[in-house]
This record gives structure tokens, sequence and C-alpha cells, in this order.
């Protein structure tokens, strides 16, 4: 089989499964049964490979399942409190000190703001 009859079948199956999401479904979901540790492995693999996937996803779930993730995040702290203090001491760290460079942003802006104004009034 050459590399053309190899790129026609890959085509062929390609089509085949998007045209039959039902059976893909139940197929994947039967080998994941059958292969528990191949179907992590493979899960591990796919998420260290899509970090940004894994984000959106995540981030799409938390907003559809609020009160399930607020139950986990206290479900977490309370088994992992050290870990829980760190991650809430950056948290407040983090938001601090981009309060802060708002906060300069804006004195900046509002000083650059007066000193046009003055060199209007000094040149007028």
């Amino acid at each position: 089989m050459d590399r053309s009859d190899k790129e026609k079948v890959r085509e062929y199956y390609r089509k085949w499964r998007k045209a039959n999401p039902e059976k893909v479904r139940e197929s994947t979901r039967k080998w994941r049964e059958s292969n528990p540790e191949k179907a992590r492995e493979s899960v591990r693999k796919w998420r260290e490979a899509n970090p940004e996937k894994v984000r959106e996803g995540d981030r799409k779930w938390r907003e559809a399942n609020p009160e399930k993730a607020r139950e986990s995040v206290r479900k977490w702290h309370e088994a992992n409190p050290e870990k829980a203090r760190e991650s809430v001491r950056k948290w407040h760290a983090h938001t601090a000190s981009r309060e802060s460079f708002f906060n300069a942003l804006a004195l900046t802006s509002a000083i650059t703001k007066s000193k046009s104004k003055s060199k209007e009034l000094i040149n007028a």
C-alpha cells in the first residue's frame, strides 16, 4: 500500500467517524472500559499537550456548575490547608500588585494630563 492509498483510507475513516458520532462514542466508551490504564494515560498525555483547551473546558464546566465548583474548591482547601494558605497568599499578592500597578498607571496618566494642561495655560 503506497502513501496515497493510506491517505485515502485515513480520509475514509475520518468521514465515517464524522458521519457516525454515536458509534464512535460507544466504541470509545467500550475501549476506555476495557483498557482503563491506557485510557488514563491517553487522557493525561492529551491534557499535557493541550493546556489551553483544558483550561477552557474547566472554565466552561465551572460556569455551568458553580455550586459543584465551589464545593470542589472548599473540599480541596480542607484537604490541603498548607497549600490553600499559600495559594490564597499568592492570589492576594497578585491582586495587590495588579491594583498598585493600575493605581500607578492612573496616577501617571493624571500627572501627564495635568502637565499638558499646564503647558496649554502657559502657551495661551
